[in-house]
């Protein structure tokens, strides 16, 4: 445990935006992840230009940066004699904590000072202790008597021995979660809110204790301000990352451990789909309901022994193991009904006059069906291009081996193009994954051109990353430099670039896009299954039920990436 008089382990917060700008006589220098440090060796704040689209922060240097903003930010608002003591700067945190963590509601302190402080923790003239007897404090938590050196008291006077403190914002630590923490970090005496200083924290609590409780902080300052600051979600990392103020970080950030992650939600990057869009998808792959709806729709139960039957072909006659011989549609027992159009058939509107939806947003069995084949389609292939993806990050290795092998056999030869058309081919991959992500939320459920277009690129890509990868596994020998340079060149160029550079990601599947690719009509006829009708039905005008014989379609496709 620390004790009050040891300031060597303290975490030093001296430097500032406003210390470092302008100041040309410092040294400047650069660490292994590349970040800017000043003189003293910490990282430089001032560093966060626009030339970069975020700034890579370990725990303690974002914690530092943090202090300094919030700092920055109210200083006009609480007068001190030090306002470069660290006690200041967590006052001015405490006090954008009781704000929701909003800056830009520093102003309203002018207007209700007192409540915002009180909220804070924070006293407006604060009190001081009582003087300790014969050089003892008498702790009223323990009933101990101790040293005053090993006391300590916030700004309400109210002093207690430093094991008690511990004790006391050890069990916060540990009992409460990043959002609230701080509200609970208060005085030990009855009835009294006074915040606990970040300053005492750290000098009464052990480093693993320490460390935990700036981890706590961060996440909650970044909850609050999302837009700004983001933290790399690889376990054992503990870097964070810092956007540019003058404009949002890009979406993908490259954390100096390596890790790859969406600065919004930190998750793996997702590009073109948004974080909302992934979210859902992930909880509709998740859904048991669906599950319950598909056996509802495709089954009906046979109404002598209650079997649930499913119906194999497009005829209505439905035969159970126990005899009994039914209508699929009305359940009558079969001759009883018109069983070539079923006269208790309902059209759509009567159904869900009688019956109500299907399911929420679906009026008929069929219309869920229609929905659930196409969710079927869009998640085959985002499998298909996920495995494909991680197929290609473990293959990096054996192309790691190859190009130690090209080298030796081409003297001279660069093999660096192998590694790199292995990068590009798992990036196009994963962005092909999280199209159809997108594609499935934004490309109309319908016949359309649209549909026709988006089928055919994905196509052309798939196609584009089929051929790179039959190029790299080539054996070494054979491999053709500019061959391969020119396959992963492409895929970037028509692929991973616009993808990831466009705003309007509808643009990129239009009809400027397929050059003299041939639209194919995906409308097509439908036979009536009947033997003794067969009548050919237009697909728009007779899509629900033949125009010869009327008896109901037993089934609507719309066929996604034939």
């Amino acid at each position: 445990m620390k004790s009050n008089s040891e300031s060597s382990g303290e975490l030093d917060l001296s430097f500032s935006l406003s210390d470092n700008e302008g100041n040309d006589d410092d040294e400047v220098f650069i660490d292994e992840d590349g970040q800017t440090l000043n003189s003293s060796g910490y990282f430089d704040s001032s560093a966060i230009t626009e030339q970069r689209p975020y700034t890579i922060l370990t725990l303690d240097e974002f914690i530092r940066y943090v202090l300094d903003q919030v700092t920055s930010t109210f200083e006009p608002y609480i007068f001190a004699d030090d306002k470069n003591s660290g006690e200041y700067k967590w006052k001015c945190l405490a006090l954008l904590y009781a704000l929701d963590w909003n800056f830009s509601g520093a102003e309203s302190i002018f207007n209700d000072q007192e409540k915002i402080f009180a909220k804070a923790g924070i006293l407006i003239e604060p009190k001081p202790p009582k003087e300790p007897k014969r050089g003892k404090v008498s702790c009223s938590v323990c009933a101990d008597k101790v040293k005053e050196k090993d006391s300590s008291y916030l700004e309400c006077g109210h002093r207690f021995c430093n094991d008690c403190w511990a004790g006391s914002i050890n069990t916060s630590l540990t009992s409460f979660s990043f959002e609230t923490l701080l509200s609970h970090l208060h005085c030990m005496h009855k009835d009294c809110k006074v915040s606990i200083n970040g300053s005492l924290i750290q000098k009464l609590v052990t480093e693993k204790e320490w460390v935990h409780f700036q981890k706590m902080v961060a996440r909650a300052f970044i909850s609050g301000n999302r837009a700004s600051y983001s933290f790399c979600p690889r376990d054992g990392c503990g870097k964070y990352a810092c956007a540019n103020s003058s404009k949002n970080a890009s979406t993908c950030v490259g954390c100096s451990c390596g890790t790859q992650y969406c600065f919004k939600c930190t998750m793996a990057p997702h590009v073109p789909c948004s974080c909302q869009e992934l979210e859902e998808w992930k909880a509709k792959d998740s859904n048991e309901e669906a599950s319950l709806n598909y056996i509802k729709a495709t089954t009906t139960l046979c109404p002598s022994c209650e079997v649930a039957l499913d119906r194999t072909t497009a005829c209505n006659h439905i035969s159970c193991k126990c005899g009994h011989d039914f209508c699929f549609i009305c359940r009558q027992k079969w001759g009883t009904c018109s069983y070539y159009s079923c006269a208790n058939f309902k059209t759509k509107e009567e159904s869900v006059q009688a019956d109500g939806e299907f399911a929420p947003g679906f009026a008929t069995p069929s219309e869920w069906l229609i929905s659930h084949e196409r969710y079927v389609a869009f998640s085959s292939k985002y499998l298909s291009h996920k495995i494909k993806a991680d197929n290609a990050e473990e293959n990096m290795k054996e192309l790691e081996a190859k190009s130690l092998a090209y080298r030796e056999i081409k003297i001279g030869g660069n093999p660096a193009f192998i590694t790199a058309a292995g990068t590009v081919l798992i990036k196009a991959h994963r962005i092909l994954q999280h199209t159809f992500v997108w594609g499935y939320n934004n490309i109309p459920a319908k016949v359309c051109a649209q549909k026709q277009i988006f089928e055919m690129q994905i196509k052309n890509y798939e196609k584009m990353c089929d051929d790179l990868a039959s190029t790299i596994n080539e054996p070494a020998e054979t491999i053709d430099h500019l061959d391969t340079k020119r396959k992963y060149t492409a895929l970037e160029k028509n692929l991973i670039l616009p993808v990831e550079d466009s705003d309007q990601l509808l643009s990129l599947f239009s009809v400027d896009q397929i050059g003299d690719g041939k639209l194919e009509s995906t409308l097509g006829r439908w036979t009536c299954p009947d033997e003794g009708c067969n009548y050919s039905n237009h697909p728009e005008t007779q899509a629900d039920s033949c125009g010869h014989c009327g008896k109901p379609r037993p089934e609507i496709k719309l066929v996604w990436f034939a």
